[in-house]
């Protein structure tokens, strides 16, 4: 009988999670801006991106900064925090194709993840999924965004109504 091998769980520094954080916001606002481009309203694509811009600064604050510190001492949460960048590394990459789609350059972090999903679905940001995907990894996030301003919880749940209100027809 073949035994089930697990990987360790890679624990971010704090750079390297604000990257991963930028980044699947980044990518969040391309999906919420092109699901408004083909479903509308239109509008909910440019408020995806003010609340991106946002959560992009976040990402280098002081405050997220020493939660991933302090959450990377303790073996418990720094396993969290190690699912958690693996989980928004994954959506990123999966809905990488959505720049294309809207005629912009891939972010830099995702095309710089070389293999490391290579074999994975890749996804549409057409399809009505890409909303539970999201919210999948937020509701994750949701521990850490506990922990933070409310500037921050704010933008996040900005950016997830811009998208979920880009449903349009499908």
């Amino acid at each position: 009988m073949n035994a089930i091998v697990i990987r360790n769980v890679a624990s971010p520094s704090p750079r390297e999670f604000g990257i991963a954080w930028e980044t699947f916001f980044l990518v969040v606002s391309a999906i919420a801006t092109f699901r408004a481009n083909e479903y509308g309203p239109r509008r909910f694509g440019e408020l995806a991106r003010h609340a991106s811009k946002f959560l992009s600064e976040a990402s280098v604050s002081d405050e997220i900064v020493s939660l991933i510190e302090s959450m990377a001492e303790n073996d418990k949460e720094k396993i969290s925090l190690g699912i958690l960048y693996e989980e928004m590394q994954y959506i990123s990459w999966k809905y990488q194709e959505v720049f294309e789609d809207l005629d912009i350059e891939v972010p830099e972090a995702i095309s710089s993840m070389g293999g490391q999903f290579e074999d994975e679905e890749v996804g549409d940001a057409s399809d009505p999924n890409v909303i539970k995907d999201v919210k999948n990894v937020v509701g994750s996030v949701k521990a850490i965004l506990d922990k933070l301003p409310p500037w921050i919880r704010k933008a996040v749940d900005a950016i997830l109504e811009a998208l979920q209100l880009t449903r349009g027809v499908v």
